[in-house]
């Protein structure tokens, strides 16, 4: 097991993920945390897409009004960087608090079992993936976890009742795959599946230069810069 402070990671792509980001830490100072959860009847919210972004800033982005319905949950917060092992540590244990409800990072095991996401990987981006996938101009490191989630009927039609009521909304918005294209940031393909749960820790790398690369780990600085453009 992996201890940093006091909270325990054994999940190996999250360990990986912090030994990376670990010399560099005070490069950034909060997670800008975007969440898109859908009531699951079995289970409660459900994770549908996750993106936690390390940033420099405390403030949050001003976006539109969000959608307001009882099945779909938005969540929105700024954590300071010392909480990055809990959000990793809620990602390995399959819960998160957001906005003051319990998030599910889980997928069925069995009748009525539920078991969280797996596996998650770390992977690094040059700069023109990172433009494309995060909007970040800078190379990045990335836990990256997708899951097939096979929905059932009952639950694409519990979406497209949830999207029809938002496009009609006001303001409005072009269904679920808006919210997640326009609040959390996948590109539109990736947001319009409704089979696939998407998450992903962003750590960009605010410099231009090897100058603070150096110390981080030899393998995956040799990836970076064979990534680079």
């Amino acid at each position: 097991m992996f201890l940093w402070g006091v909270t325990l990671i054994v999940d190996k792509a999250a360990k990986e993920f912090l030994t990376h980001v670990e010399p560099c830490l005070d490069m950034w100072r909060s997670i800008d945390l975007r969440i898109q959860a859908f009531r699951d009847p079995k289970l409660g919210w459900r994770c549908e897409c996750l993106r936690g972004t390390l940033a420099v800033h405390e403030k949050k982005f001003r976006f539109p009004k969000f959608p307001d319905h009882p099945d779909l949950l938005i969540g929105y917060e700024i954590w300071p960087i010392d909480r990055l092992r809990d959000l990793l540590a809620g990602l390995e244990g399959g819960e998160l608090v957001v906005q003051g409800e319990t998030v599910h990072l889980k997928r069925p095991a069995g009748p009525d079992q539920w078991q969280p996401f797996s596996p998650y990987y770390v992977r690094s981006e040059d700069r023109r993936a990172s433009r494309a996938k995060f909007g970040d101009d800078w190379n990045s490191i990335v836990l990256n976890g997708y899951e097939s989630t096979g929905p059932t009927d009952e639950m694409r039609l519990a979406h497209d009742l949830v999207d029809s009521c938002l496009i009609n909304g006001d303001p409005p918005w072009n269904g679920i795959a808006d919210v997640k294209h326009t609040f959390v940031g996948l590109p539109w393909d990736e947001a319009r599946s409704r089979d696939t749960v998407t998450v992903a820790v962003v750590a960009p790398l605010l410099l231009r230069s090897d100058q603070k690369l150096r110390s981080m780990r030899p393998t995956f600085l040799s990836r970076l810069r064979q990534a680079s453009p």
